[in-house]
């Protein structure tokens, strides 16, 4: 009984180190401030930069469509040290379907990172 247990949790800890390893996704780093980089998928891309503000890095990003040069979406976040920021584009399901932009602060850099949505249909039904 005990050497199950034990198997269990050692399993489950590898497994754990395992998926934390490489989240899934493309990945870029931007490494000076104010040098842009670009990600993308097959109908959207996003393109970013930060600036260095105190203790601060105030992050700019751009998603566009590269057939609709007059769609753009500009935001901007300011992050400390570990945070992150995720922004969902929608694509229409032929393309892969919806994509997460992650950007995650790591000391004087940004790890910017694509991955597809899972996606859960659920529907409202009302009970009487």
């Amino acid at each position: 009984m005990q050497f199950a247990v034990t198997a269990v949790s050692v399993g489950l800890i590898v497994g754990g180190l395992y998926f934390s390893v490489d989240p899934s996704g493309d990945a870029v780093i931007l490494e000076t401030p104010g040098a842009p980089a670009r990600l993308g998928t097959q109908d959207t891309s996003a393109t970013a930069f930060f600036e260095v503000q105190g203790d601060m890095v105030e992050l700019t990003m751009l998603f566009s469509e590269p057939d609709e040069p007059s769609s753009v979406f500009r935001t901007r976040v300011r992050l400390l040290d570990g945070q992150s920021h995720s922004v969902v584009v929608g694509e229409p399901d032929d393309a892969g379907g919806p994509h997460r932009y992650n950007f995650r602060r790591v000391g004087y850099t940004v790890e910017m990172r694509v991955a597809p949505v899972k996606t859960i249909n659920a529907s409202l039904t009302l009970s009487q």
